[in-house]
């Protein structure tokens, strides 16, 4: 993202999105890897009026380090005065904007679910009393990075659980990858982009209620690759031929596409504007009923559940009459009144498949029809030209 465009993100987070006005104490978390879009939103805080930019990055190497280490009563655990930043923010009528999506995906991948799902701060329920008293302005915004902009992704669907007690109010997705998605209560599915394409993902979800307890994560779903479209297919190839009648059509042929996660599932074979679907793992596709003389141009874009790939690049054929000039013409019996001439003929050009059949003309005239030999009759007084096509 070009430096314009950065702060023009950035002035939408705030003036926008968290609504940030003048005299607020504005709460910003972010992540190590995002720190040119974080001091670009500090920035437009403080043009905006902001009194005091309190930033706070994460660090998911640390993250990795207590799941990994940490004693099981350390999970979930913070100290007091992270839950007083959160209630005093509340008290002054603060702003708080968080910048979403992994800077590094993949960083907890392999560590226990379980785990990851008690190691939540207990100033969730700070957050969700100022959620629900609305007096913080607040907000969750994707930053992107280059990791963030992986192109996979997966979706996940889950049954809400038995209500015991307060409402649910919120789900949260953790990957085996360390990625985290915040779902508001009422749907029970959620698409997690920007994911790896080249390695297997499961998830879980934890449910939190309107106290601000949250559930115990739930037992993995089972594992995929995440999945962007293909790469668009090469250029196809065109060509020329006849069905077993003898009209003319043309075949378009390609190589299956680099997958990226999922291969395609279907193709769409595009002919002068009019599209095809062809089922994988085919990769050719036949036009029929072809006109000589009519330029065919020609794409092919490939489908899995993801969506479409981009298009290939174009091929275009024109079609022609098939030519065919005589090689010789013999007379074979030139007595009376008729004549016979053994004619014989090849193929000039031909669009496509094997020229079979010709007719023959002598002195522009039609007197026979069949294959490169033909013996044919004309009156036997007068000078002939013979001609062929095919």
């Amino acid at each position: 993202m070009d430096r314009a465009a950065l702060e023009r993100y950035a002035e939408l987070i705030v003036r926008f999105a968290a609504n940030v006005q003048p005299g607020q104490i504005v709460e910003l978390g972010s992540e190590i890897g995002k720190e040119e879009l974080t001091r670009a939103v500090a920035a437009a805080a403080y043009q905006a009026g902001a009194t005091h930019v309190a930033v706070t990055y994460d660090d998911l190497h640390v993250k990795r380090a207590r799941i990994l280490h940490a004693p099981e009563a350390a999970l979930g655990f913070a100290p007091d005065w992270v839950r007083r930043q959160v209630q005093e923010l509340n008290e002054r009528h603060g702003a708080s904007i968080y910048l979403s999506g992994a800077a590094e995906p993949g960083i907890l991948e392999g560590l226990d679910t379980d785990r990851l799902g008690r190691d939540r701060s207990p100033e969730a329920v700070d957050w969700q009393d100022a959620i629900n008293a609305r007096t913080v302005n607040w907000t969750v915004v994707p930053a992107p990075t280059a990791a963030w902009a992986a192109p996979g992704s997966i979706t996940v669907n889950w049954q809400p659980p038995t209500n015991r007690g307060s409402a649910i109010v919120s789900y949260l997705l953790t990957t085996n990858t360390g990625d985290q998605r915040t779902v508001a209560a009422g749907t029970t599915s959620a698409t997690l982009t920007g994911l790896d394409p080249t390695v297997q993902v499961n998830a879980t979800v934890s449910a939190t209620n309107g106290t601000g307890r949250t559930s115990q994560a739930s037992a993995p779903s089972n594992s995929l690759y995440p999945s962007d479209t293909t790469l668009a297919p090469d250029r196809p190839t065109l060509e020329a031929g006849k069905d077993a009648g003898g009209t003319r059509t043309i075949t378009v042929s390609w190589s299956e596409p680099e997958a990226r996660g999922d291969p395609a599932e279907s193709y769409t074979v595009t002919v002068n504007g009019s599209a095809n679907s062809v089922t994988a793992p085919t990769t050719s596709f036949v036009i029929k009923s072809v006109r000589d003389g009519q330029p065919y141009t020609v794409t092919v874009a490939a489908k899995n559940h993801v969506g479409s790939s981009a298009s290939s690049s174009s091929a275009s054929i024109t079609t022609n009459p098939d030519q065919a000039d005589v090689t010789a013409a013999e007379p074979v019996d030139p007595n009376g009144d008729q004549v016979r001439v053994k004619v014989t003929v090849k193929p000039s050009s031909a669009a496509g498949g094997t020229i079979e059949l010709f007719d023959i003309f002598a002195n522009g005239t039609k007197v026979d029809s069949g294959g490169a030999t033909q013996t044919v009759t004309v009156p036997s007084f007068g000078r002939y030209s013979f001609t062929a096509r095919a």
